[in-house]
C-alpha cells in the first residue's frame, strides 16, 4: 500500500518519466561562442593589465559591453579598423615621432622606415660627423 501512495515505480532503464521530450529538445551548449567570448575577455584584461591609460580605457569599455561588442573592440586583427587596431597606431605613430625626434637630437640620422625592409619604426642610416 505505501509503494503506491509514492506513485508508479521508475522504468527499468533507470529513465525518469515524461523527461525525454525535455532532454531531446535541447539543442545543446554553444561551447563556439563561449571560447570566443572567454578569448576576448582574456586579451582585454592582458589590455587592461598591460596597456596604458589610454588602453586600460579602451579595455574596460569593451569589457563592459555585449558579447558582439566586446568582440569587435577585441578583434586583435592589426589590418582591420577595429578600435583596438586603430588606437594601437596612433600609439606607434607618436613612440615612433618621438623617437625620430630623440635620434636626431642626438646625431643620427634617422628615417622612417620601410616596414617591409627595416621594420615598424625608425631606420638609423648613420650619425652625423
Amino acid at each position: 500500500m505505501l509503494a503506491g501512495l509514492l506513485g508508479p515505480e521508475p522504468a527499468s532503464d533507470n529513465r525518469l518519466p515524461a523527461t525525454a521530450a525535455i532532454a531531446d529538445s535541447y539543442d545543446g551548449f554553444d561551447t563556439e561562442a563561449v571560447e570566443q567570448l572567454r578569448r576576448d575577455q582574456c586579451l582585454m584584461a592582458d589590455v587592461l593589465r598591460l596597456g596604458g591609460p589610454a588602453m586600460s580605457t579602451l579595455a574596460q569599455n569593451g569589457l563592459n559591453q555585449s558579447p558582439e561588442q566586446l568582440h569587435v573592440t577585441a578583434n586583435s586583427e592589426y589590418w582591420t579598423d577595429t578600435p583596438l587596431a586603430l588606437h594601437h597606431a596612433t600609439i606607434h605613430n607618436c613612440m615612433r615621432d618621438a623617437l625620430l625626434r630623440i635620434l636626431a637630437s642626438a646625431g643620427f640620422q634617422v628615417e622612417e622606415a620601410d616596414g617591409h625592409a627595416h621594420g615598424s619604426a625608425v631606420h638609423v642610416t648613420g650619425h652625423r660627423a
